[in-house]
């Protein structure tokens, strides 16, 4: 299954080069005004999230033993709060 996920990423990456970007923060404000690009995250370990025009798809999601100075998706952790509003699978 991981090595699918892995192959997903790669024709996502490659297939999709002009439209989408890596970043390290969230941004209501940027995300409004760039409808066709997707955005990916690190996760840390093997998990990714991926955000679409419509949907947050997060990947093999595992809350990693160190914490955070600050819990944001852009700082590898998924806080409810800052998701709350989106259309996760």
């Amino acid at each position: 299954m991981k090595n699918i996920i892995k192959v997903f990423f790669l024709f996502l990456i490659i297939f999709s080069y002009p439209v989408f970007s890596f970043t390290s923060e969230y941004n209501k404000e940027k995300e409004k005004s760039f409808s066709n690009e997707v955005m990916i995250w690190y996760l840390g370990h093997c998990g990714y999230a991926v955000k679409t025009e419509n949907h947050l798809l997060i990947f093999d999601y595992i809350e990693l033993e160190e914490k955070p100075t600050e819990r944001a998706i852009g700082e590898g952790f998924v806080d409810p709060e800052e998701i709350k509003d989106l259309n996760v699978n």
